[in-house]
């Protein structure tokens, strides 16, 4: 029976680990996990008994491997280590880009699916972004937006570009991650990490609004991508409802009587390299299009990782 071999680029990366844990188990294909660190990549199939249907290269291999879906994972998850190489992170998206992009152009019928981000958009989200949303960006000055915003618009103005090779980028706002829910660098770990050891959260006045969603939402995602005649353009990824910081602590007090309260925001203050986002979440819903629909709020995503984790 035809197997189809999926490539993955940036193997070790956890969105790329709960995504693989999720759909590898599946008979009718193979995923080529490609990293910086193989032995890692090596160990982690083992552990996971994925043996039979994922394979470990290093990237020098790749011009030498056949494939047919190619998922790029990498990039930076984590705003901590963004800031440390902020200014390399173009150049590394680049080089990875570049290396699909010349399979792409010598075999067009492949396909390749970029993880992107919502800071594509290069926009302060004072507003929630859509389909009509209009990049500005100055050519004469720093990007306001940062070095990652950046690296991803410049990855998807080329894909745009090579609008006869079958490219779709999928932008992602708010990823669920277990492994790191009680790091203090996201608004949901410092709620979690104050709702686990019982302290009060203490948070600034300004509201803000987030879309989140999980594993299950992203792996079904790829999978209608899997299945979809190729074609470019790139999705916005969404859950049933966003989210905005007040009504989440509201539930939360309502559920385990959650201590919060607020102060004043220094108006100097920004978190770096992201920025604030009041409203972190796009209105475009053009994945319904190829019948991708979203069982949960993301009220009901962060509550269900919650109750999880505190269960654990």
């Amino acid at each position: 029976m035809f197997k189809r071999k999926i490539a993955i680029f940036g193997a070790n990366s956890q969105i790329s680990k709960d995504f693989l844990k999720t759909i590898a188990h599946k008979n009718n294909q193979i995923f080529l996990l490609f990293s910086r660190d193989l032995s890692v990549t090596q160990n982690w199939i083992k552990e996971q008994n994925l043996t039979d249907t994922c394979e470990a290269y290093e990237y020098e291999d790749f011009k030498y491997i056949n494939w047919d879906i190619m998922v790029n994972f990498i990039g930076i998850g984590d705003p901590k280590k963004l800031e440390m190489i902020a200014e390399k992170i173009i150049h590394i998206t680049d080089t990875y880009d570049w290396m699909i992009l010349d399979i792409l152009l010598k075999f067009p019928d492949k396909k390749y699916i970029f993880i992107s981000s919502g800071a594509a958009y290069n926009s302060l989200f004072d507003e929630p972004v859509s389909e009509e949303t209009l990049t500005s960006v100055s050519i004469n000055k720093p990007n306001i937006y940062g070095e990652y915003a950046t690296a991803k618009l410049i990855a998807e103005l080329r894909h745009r570009n090579f609008n006869k090779l079958n490219i779709i980028d999928l932008r992602i706002f708010n990823y669920i991650r277990s492994d790191r829910l009680d790091e203090e660098n996201s608004l949901i770990g410092q709620i979690y990490h104050s709702l686990k050891n019982k302290n009060r959260f203490i948070t600034t006045e300004q509201n803000i609004t987030r879309d989140y969603i999980d594993t299950s939402h992203f792996t079904r995602c790829l999978e209608i991508l899997f299945d979809t005649d190729g074609h470019n353009t790139a999705y916005d990824l969404f859950s049933k409802k966003p989210l905005d910081k007040f009504a989440l602590l509201k539930h939360l007090e309502k559920e385990f009587s959650f201590d919060y309260s607020f102060q004043k925001l220094d108006k100097n203050y920004i978190f770096k390299p992201t920025g604030i986002k009041p409203n972190y979440f796009s209105q475009s819903k053009k994945l319904k299009c190829l019948n991708y629909i979203s069982t949960k709020s993301s009220l009901e995503i962060v509550m269900d990782e919650f109750n999880k984790q505190l269960n654990n």
